[in-house]
């Protein structure tokens, strides 16, 4: 009995912070380097020729209703030339982003399309520095029915039959935003396409939130967003002639009086090459990564990548003051990403 009612408990406090705050903090996801142009609008087409990443993330399932967010991407650079003496001084970048949030008990849905487009300027043939925006439409949405609610308590369970008595209505506000941002590449040629011994760096900033519209009269909740600040810097660094590869990162966020840091690296290594139905040689590789979201979790991810097509798992341990409430289990998150390089990059 009382355990039911402590995650009875979180729910409602749950949603109450869902239904007050939701507004102020964006999805987070952990494997943020899955999700490039939700941390930067500037990475569009700065990785790469053409790049598509899905995403998707569920917790707090033992505590509460699940928290699942899905976000997909895909972004191409153009003008791209395979002869170094025929590249031009830079190139743009088109890109399309989609996220869908449903969170809690009233059940809170975010949905957010944006589009993006990037100028990166070529400072030599291994470096690049870019400049970005974005432009979106969003929906925020409260299923007032959807609720769970202490008079529904019968005595020995909840009763979904029994009124609940509250004078809620479901309302619904659209808006549309903008945001922008730069990022730094440095990547070494590649001498081969096995070539593990490879240097990269990427860094970024960006602003989300920048400018907001509002198109609807409903007002959902009592402010808007915040401005969410990003940075992040990850890179790639051979380990001797190992054919393995160390790939640090780190990944900042701040929005109001909510901030999140997220550190940590990855250990990668090329164990075997595959064979595509062509018969072509393809590389394949495992990489192992730990990573601590600094007063929430500790971060464990497996991936898989064969050439440009790449599967990573990863699963959040709570370390919060919560983890009383949720025996330590966070989020479950599924990423799927394939990038095909620019023939220059091609490795």
């Amino acid at each position: 009995m009382m355990k039911w009612w402590l995650k009875y408990c979180f729910s409602i406090i749950a949603a109450v912070g869902v239904s007050f705050s939701i507004y102020g903090q964006d999805a987070q996801f952990s494997q943020q380097m899955a999700s490039p142009l939700w941390i930067n609008p500037a990475m569009s087409g700065a990785d790469g020729f053409l790049r598509g990443a899905l995403n998707y993330r569920t917790q707090w399932n033992a505590v509460s209703d699940p928290f699942t967010t899905v976000a997909g991407s895909f972004d191409i650079a153009l003008n791209q030339r395979p002869n170094p003496r025929k590249r031009k001084k830079g190139n743009p970048g088109l890109g399309v982003l989609f996220l869908a949030d449903r969170a809690g008990s009233p059940t809170t849905r975010r949905t957010k399309i944006m589009l993006s487009g990037a100028y990166h300027v070529n400072l030599n043939e291994n470096s690049s520095l870019g400049a970005g925006i974005n432009a979106g439409y969003e929906t925020l949405a409260l299923d007032a029915g959807s609720g769970k609610w202490g008079s529904q308590y019968n005595g020995t369970q909840y009763d979904p039959s029994i009124a609940h008595g509250e004078n809620l209505q479901s309302v619904q506000q659209t808006s549309m935003d903008v945001g922008g941002g730069v990022v730094f590449v440095y990547r070494r040629k590649a001498n081969t396409r096995y070539d593990i011994k490879r240097s990269e760096v990427t860094i970024g900033l960006a602003g989300y939130q920048l400018g907001r519209v509002m198109l609807s009269e409903q007002n959902l909740f009592a402010a808007n967003d915040d401005i969410r600040f990003s940075g992040f810097a990850n890179a790639a660094f051979g380990v001797g002639n190992s054919g393995s590869a160390l790939e640090p990162a780190v990944y900042f966020h701040r929005q109001g009086a909510s901030q999140m840091l997220l550190a940590g690296a990855s250990y990668r290594h090329v164990f075997s090459s595959g064979t595509s139905l062509i018969r072509e040689s393809k590389t394949i590789s495992m990489a192992l990564g730990a990573f601590y979201r600094f007063g929430d979790a500790a971060i464990a991810r497996l991936s898989f990548r064969w050439e440009g097509l790449e599967i990573g798992l990863s699963y959040d341990i709570n370390t919060s003051r919560l983890s009383k409430y949720s025996s330590g289990q966070g989020a479950m998150e599924v990423s799927l990403s394939y990038r095909l390089a620019a023939p220059s990059y091609r490795r």
